[in-house]
């Protein structure tokens, strides 16, 4: 109601509307946040060197921003989301139901957003293949798994990957169970990634790695001459 920009009705007897006898407030139920994917299962084939995730249907849900409310949904979607979508798309979409507000088959294009609400929009999607080797898991304990991840695969979504990453990969070894990451490395880079297997453990080891409690090295291949400055220290020097 604060963000609507109204107030709560009063009682006759001076309490707020919706209590009861003594002016005790009934509480309200929160009402459930849908997971619209919950069922996604990522298929991924071996195309020659190339991993290829086969094309699915995803959903993608956003709550209505402050600055949406009162807007019509054709106006938002196009306003919002229409960069490189011919103009035709959205009223298309509105009409079949591929963009809709959450709890509703159609929603009329001059529908006007409220607080509260969310907006779906399903979408088939095909990502690039990554022309990776496989990835190998080392080790899994009751808290912590460690992966060897290839290049040029990203970790986490990114650009055009969303399901095609070290992380959905991991989950799919493991049964669908969620996994954490700890930190990252870049989509080319190859190494060892720590992965958890809850949230509080994903935090812990996230904070030791910003604290320096831990030491990470780097290799590079490199081509002609390595400088002799750096050929003359140790590795240990090297390294840091």
């Amino acid at each position: 109601r604060r963000f609507l920009g109204s107030m709560p009705k009063r009682r006759r007897d001076g309490g707020p509307a919706g209590a009861g006898a003594g002016g005790k407030q009934k509480q309200k139920q929160k009402p459930t946040k849908v997971d619209h994917n919950a069922n996604l299962r990522p298929r991924w084939r071996r195309a020659g060197a190339a991993l290829q995730l086969e094309p699915y249907t995803y959903t993608f849900a956003t709550h209505a921003k402050a600055r949406w409310f009162g807007r019509t949904v054709l106006d938002v979607v196009s306003d919002e989301f229409g960069r490189g979508r011919e103009p035709e798309y959205f009223p298309w979409a509105l009409a079949h139901g591929v963009v809709r507000l959450e709890g509703q088959q159609l929603t009329p294009p001059e529908t006007k957003l409220k607080g509260g609400e969310r907006l779906l929009h399903t979408m088939h999607r095909h990502e690039p293949p990554v022309a990776a080797r496989r990835m190998r898991i080392l080790a899994v304990d009751g808290a912590l798994a460690a992966v060897d991840k290839p290049a040029p695969l990203p970790c986490h979504p990114c650009g055009g990957y969303h399901l095609n990453t070290l992380k959905s990969l991991l989950e799919a070894a493991l049964g669908g169970r969620r996994v954490h990451l700890c930190h990252r490395l870049d989509r080319l880079t190859t190494g060892l990634v720590v992965f958890a297997l809850d949230g509080k453990r994903a935090g812990e080891v996230s904070a030791q790695i910003r604290g320096r409690d831990c030491r990470k090295a780097y290799l590079a291949r490199v081509r002609g001459d390595f400088p002799a400055a750096a050929a003359a220290g140790s590795y240990e020097e090297v390294a840091e």
